[in-house]
């Protein structure tokens, strides 16, 4: 016969009902209804064969308070935990662990949906006290793999892979102010293949390393102009070629963003060659 759920009116857990201690066996261990104190807690519950098994709550000597199924001393079933650290569980239990449906609330936040072992693995949702929201494959506490976040404080959307708890693969992430980011992470930064699209109307598509453009990309600015080439820590740097609206055009080195080095100029009278410096044009 399966144990009463928690919250159901029997004397072993109605709230206020005083229990005599657990009545023994002639072979001297507990069983039927009843209270004990050990080193660990208060228990009044059923036992079986000395241990906690059925239906009980046990107020532990930290504070913690345990009120539901027992299976041979242990947390098992269905069950409500009301933590001194300020946290909350109510849910599934296997083996003394959350395991199965349930849903934690704390100061963090809180998290509804799978656990195993004691942590949150599986298909949940969360959400934190600034009100950002989480839904997707969580594992081993930490959110990893498909997760769709919605961030309260700017409104922004991020949909994509995430492992060990950081953004990890392929992702894309909007903002309110209509600027976007689609492609690779690494450790919760962009890196490799994305594109990003600013508030401001430029366009980038190339390559990035550690959350700026790093490598090969190509830049459409707002007013028409392109600029394709190599990129270091945000900037143009190295050799790339830029083409404005107008025809012209300039293809040689760069350096912390500005022209440096021998340049290969065009324009409608036929093609030069300059010298810069620093961004300025000293032949």
């Amino acid at each position: 016969q399966s144990a009463p759920k928690p919250g159901s009116q029997t004397q072993a857990t109605t709230p206020g009902v005083a229990l005599p201690p657990a009545r023994r066996s002639p072979q001297g261990m507990r069983c039927g209804e009843g209270t004990a104190t050990r080193s660990q807690g208060v228990y009044t519950g059923t036992w079986e064969n000395d241990t906690k098994s059925g239906t009980g709550v046990c107020v532990y000597s930290s504070g913690t308070c345990y009120k539901g199924e027992w299976v041979e001393g242990k947390r098992h079933g269905h069950g409500f935990c009301d933590a001194t650290d300020g946290s909350t569980y109510v849910g599934e239990w296997n083996n003394d662990s959350q395991h199965g449906n349930g849903l934690r609330i704390d100061t963090d936040g809180q998290y509804e949906g799978e656990w195993r072992e004691g942590s949150e693995s599986g298909h949940g949702r969360g959400v934190n006290v600034k009100g950002n929201q989480y839904e997707g494959e969580w594992k081993a506490g930490k959110k990893s793999g498909h997760m769709v976040c919605m961030y309260g404080k700017n409104d922004s959307r991020y949909e994509g892979n995430y492992r060990a708890g950081l953004r990890h693969g392929l992702g894309t992430n909007t903002f309110s102010d209509g600027s976007c980011y689609e492609g690779g992470f690494l450790d919760g930064k962009r890196h490799g293949q994305g594109t990003h699209t600013d508030a401001e109307g430029r366009l980038y598509v190339g390559e990035w390393r550690d959350q700026k453009r790093h490598g090969y990309g190509t830049m459409t600015y707002a007013t028409g102009d392109i600029y394709e080439g190599q990129w270091s820590d945000g900037k143009r740097e190295g050799w790339g070629v830029l083409t404005r609206t107008d025809g012209r055009s300039y293809e040689g080195g760069w350096k912390m963003g500005k022209k440096h080095g021998i340049v290969t100029y065009t324009d409608t009278h036929g093609v030069s060659e300059q010298e810069w410096e620093n961004g300025r044009q000293i032949r």
